[in-house]
């Protein structure tokens, strides 16, 4: 009798072991952190070229929204104010009469191939993006890339623009734009903010 106590005894304590080891091997609620993962934002760039700063400050909205990288455009030959006279015969306007020019940039961009949705910001000049973003679109691979644009003007429509760069790279698949004129910079957050909800980017930062 005392046996087949000491025996129930013993069989009772090793299922109350068992059950804690269980109870110990659960997992909890909270899913780590996959390492292979990339962070939120990693895959969106944002590239800007900016004359006068305008541009330059809707490009800083964008990426803090979306948490993206950012990289500015710029010029291997600066840009000078005199260059940027509109209308003077100089260096700008030359440029935007010559469909054939493409303005050397400085620098590349590092691991492009790694970002799939691009947004490319610039001023209209003469009604059209500076030639130094066709610079850009000639110099980078945008197979399989979703590319959105964002334009600053004086007063002008960036329609214009957009449509251009459309018909000049029916490779590339720009799906819309998001235009300023100088009136309107003063509400470029709330208007970048409402933008980025509709495409679905908006806290990608968060």
């Amino acid at each position: 009798m005392k046996r087949n106590l000491f025996a129930l005894f013993t069989a009772m304590l090793c299922l109350i072991c068992l059950a804690f080891a269980g109870c110990a091997d659960v997992p909890s609620d909270e899913t780590p952190d996959d390492p292979s993962e990339p962070d939120a934002g990693h895959d969106v760039l944002v590239v800007y070229f900016s004359a006068t700063g305008n541009t330059e400050g809707v490009a800083e909205i964008i990426a803090d929204d979306t948490g993206a990288d950012i990289w500015e455009i710029e010029a291997a030959d600066p840009y000078t104010e005199e260059d940027l006279a509109y209308y003077t015969g100089g260096r700008a306007d030359r440029e935007q009469d010559d469909e054939t020019c493409r303005p050397e940039i400085a620098g590349t961009v590092a691991d492009f191939a790694e970002y799939d949705t691009v947004f490319i910001g610039h001023p209209i000049w003469h009604g059209i993006a500076p030639r130094i973003i066709q610079t850009f679109l000639e110099s980078y691979d945008f197979a399989d890339k979703t590319v959105y644009t964002f334009s600053t003007s004086a007063s002008s429509s960036g329609n214009g623009a957009f449509n251009a760069l459309k018909r000049e790279y029916p490779e590339i698949n720009f799906i819309e734009n998001l235009h300023f004129t100088s009136s309107q910079l003063s509400s470029a957050e709330g208007r970048v903010e409402a933008w980025l909800s509709e495409l679905g980017l908006t806290g990608r930062s968060a």
